[in-house]
């Protein structure tokens, strides 16, 4: 027997009893851990549920897709539907799934997330083989970026409503978001969503934006090299550039295409093919403006309307008047002719090319500048406005902002109160020296241009020689306020003081209100009130304004007739026959305008169709030079532009209204002509003004006799016998 089995029955008794008592103390710690555990279990779980119900309760609503409208663009079109400028803050064309070619949906499944069509939002299944990846690139230490598994919907809940902060309470709502949008959209939904919301850099949102901003052509003509880089850029835009970047962007082009092989979207053939095609990329366009003035003008009109807000976000449709195709022409005219007058005239300061990029300002500049405004006389459109050389150099609208004085350009406001007062174009007015004294009996002897007088001259020969006594001595006859109340009735808004001096064109006015009011000519006595803006719509197409032609006749059509005819004599014959030297043969009404000094040079003409002002001068308001008339620089810029902006529109001839009379008419007397007349014209006058005695001045007994006082102006009281003409002032 043992020494162990010899050991007392009361040892081993007591022995049991001991590992007895051990179990039990091991049981109830046991048992209270798995209490613990449990109630710690249970709490944490209240915890997250409650957590996950706060966060769920916190969510955006996904409702929201249905009625979201992302920002989207303002365009800004031209008369011809030509987009002329955009207004953005994301630049984002929505469209429909079925304008998405499936070249690209593929791709962006391949790459993004292949089992989109089986996951309910979040993909398990991928996020546990990112953490397994993760792990071994952290385990190897790895340096690339770890692998997420975000699927298409997370991706679309995360750029709609969440932050891209790596946190995981923002991944935890982003799963959350994605299982409620998943339930509420079907997947075709949910792809249609995320093509027009995603990012792909420069400012596009939405494949729409990034296919014409990268291939200048619809989303649905992309080829699957072209939907392969699309679909590569997102996932970090200013990487993967092909502006920028674009060896980048050509790898993970080739790796999207990889991946699509991989499923089996394409062969391998096709992908040898598509890897071996080089990348091609329209060039970047910056957001070009292809009429500054003119889009500025506008902007403004939709910002104090619409607000600045709706403007860059609304997606306006925005159909204007101006012509691209004339803007082009005007733009190049002006510069042409400034930079030959530059050369020509050696001026110390001139135009110098800004930096690409310099910042845009809204000074005035030293150097010389130039302005064109067309209107059509017929509806009132702006057909084209060059505010200056250079917009981005001076954003100052030389066409609405600068107030200059006209010169004579404002004397057919004083010829329409004389013709519209009984006077007519055969009136012989005396040109010569003349004291004028104005309100507060300041005197104020006026001049010529040429500093010459040239006697009795008829009032068509005064206005197509622009004498300025003739404009003088009609004004005074008229009376300041009458001829004031004249420019009124055609739109002058600016303020005339009542002085002598403004049948000179002393009063500054802006070139919209010029131009506009020379309208009223080749319209038979309507004038038109300027539109710039057509019509306007909403990114739905619904039409939200329209803006109709507002026409006032001001003065009669036989009024208008005979200014129009006396306007042609200045381009047949007068200041602005240069016109004529330049080839271009249409009929053709217009006055020049010259001030004190050769500050401004001015030239306002028209064609029936088509209403044309120029000016050209300093902003700082000093000499273009002697003898830098409006006929020397402003009558060139407005010849050239015209010869190119009219050449396919059919030629017209100004329309004579009933009332109209012709005769002929002896130029010295402005009677009728005899057959011993020297010079004479055939003339026309408004029915019943037209001269009633022949001219006695060349008679048979008058022949070969030379009287010294011909017109017996002798006296400048006096007025010969039957004479049809005012000279007592």
């Amino acid at each position: 027997m043992s020494d162990q089995s010899k050991k007392p029955i009361k040892a081993l008794y007591t022995s049991g009893k001991a590992r007895s008592e051990k179990h039990r103390v091991w049981g109830r710690v046991v048992k209270y851990t798995l209490w613990i555990l449990t109630a710690l279990i249970f709490l944490g779980a209240g915890i997250g549920i409650g957590a996950l119900k706060m966060l769920y309760e916190d969510l955006p609503s996904v409702a929201k897709l249905e009625n979201y409208e992302p920002p989207t663009i303002t365009k800004i079109y031209d008369i011809n539907n030509e987009v002329l400028y955009e207004f953005y803050e994301e630049r984002r064309i929505p469209v429909s799934l079925d304008s998405i070619p499936d070249n690209l949906i593929k791709a962006v499944i391949a790459t993004e997330d292949r089992r989109f069509y089986d996951h309910w939002g979040v993909d398990f299944t991928g996020i546990t083989r990112a953490i397994w990846h993760n792990i071994l690139r952290w385990t190897i230490q790895d340096n690339r970026s770890m692998e997420g598994a975000s699927t298409i919907t997370q991706q679309l809940a995360r750029n709609l409503f969440l932050t891209h902060e790596r946190r995981w309470i923002r991944k935890i709502r982003e799963a959350l978001l994605s299982l409620q949008i998943e339930q509420r959209y079907s997947k075709d939904q949910i792809l249609e969503f995320y093509f027009n919301q995603i990012y792909y850099g420069h400012g596009a949102y939405g494949v729409e934006a990034a296919s014409r901003l990268f291939f200048n052509k619809p989303a649905r003509e992309m080829t699957v090299p072209e939907a392969a880089l699309i679909a590569g850029i997102p996932q970090r835009p200013a990487l993967y550039s092909p502006y920028d970047h674009p060896d980048h962007a050509l790898r993970r082009r080739n790796l999207v295409l990889n991946a699509m092989r991989e499923v089996g979207y394409i062969s391998p053939q096709e992908y040898q093919q598509y890897i071996a095609d080089s990348l091609v990329v329209h060039p970047l366009d910056v957001r070009k403006n292809k009429a500054p003035y003119f889009v500025e003008y506008v902007r403004k009109q939709l910002e104090r309307k619409y607000g600045s807000d709706n403007l860059y976000q609304a997606g306006y449709q925005v159909y204007t008047t101006l012509d691209a195709n004339m803007q082009i022409a005007a733009e190049k005219a002006v510069e042409d002719q400034l930079q030959k007058i530059e050369k020509e005239r050696r001026y110390k300061v001139r135009r110098v090319t800004q930096p690409e990029g310099g910042e845009t300002k809204n000074l005035r500049t030293d150097y010389i500048q130039g302005a064109l405004l067309a209107i059509d006389p017929r509806d009132g459109y702006i057909k084209v406005m060059v505010g200056g050389r250079d917009f981005y150099e001076s954003r100052f609208n030389r066409t609405v902002q600068a107030q200059r004085q006209p010169g004579s350009a404002f004397k057919p406001f004083v010829y329409t109160a004389a013709i519209d007062n009984g006077m007519t174009p055969a009136d012989i007015i005396l040109d010569t020296p003349v004291v004028m004294e104005n309100q507060g009996g300041e005197r104020w002897a006026p001049a010529n241009y040429d500093n010459k007088f040239l006697g009795p001259v008829t009032i068509r020969t005064g206005f197509q020689q622009s004498r300025n006594i003739v404009a003088i001595k009609l004004l005074r006859k008229m009376g300041v306020y009458t001829v004031i109340d004249y420019a009124k009735r055609f739109g002058i808004q600016s303020e005339i003081p009542p002085y002598f001096s403004i049948a000179l064109g002393t009063s500054e006015v802006n070139m919209m209100e010029l131009v506009a009011a020379y309208t009223t000519f080749p319209n038979l006595g309507v004038r038109v009130e300027p539109i710039s803006i057509i019509r306007i719509e909403d990114r739905y197409g619904n039409i939200i304004e329209t803006n109709e032609t507002y026409q006032e006749e001001v003065i009669s059509p036989q009024t208008a007739y005979m200014m129009v005819s006396l306007m042609q004599s200045v381009v047949d014959d007068g200041t602005a026959r240069g016109i004529r030297y330049r080839g271009y043969d249409r009929p053709v009404g217009g006055k020049t305008g010259t001030t004190n000094d050769f500050t401004d040079g001015w030239f306002v003409g028209y064609i029936p169709q088509l209403v044309c002002g120029v000016w050209v001068g300093f902003d700082t308001k000093k000499s273009l030079g002697r003898n830098m008339s409006g006929g020397k620089v402003a009558v060139p810029i407005w010849t050239d532009f015209m010869k190119s902006a009219t050449d396919s529109m059919e030629v017209l001839d100004f329309t004579m209204p009933e009332g109209i009379a012709s005769v002929t008419i002896c130029t010295v007397t402005g009677l009728l002509n005899t057959e011993f007349c020297p010079a004479t014209r055939e003339e026309v006058f408004i029915e019943g003004t037209q001269p009633a005695h022949s001219c006695y001045l060349h008679t048979a007994a008058t022949m070969g006799t030379t009287p010294a006082d011909p017109l017996n102006f002798e006296n400048e009281d006096q007025q010969p016998l039957n004479h049809n003409f005012f000279n007592s002032f």
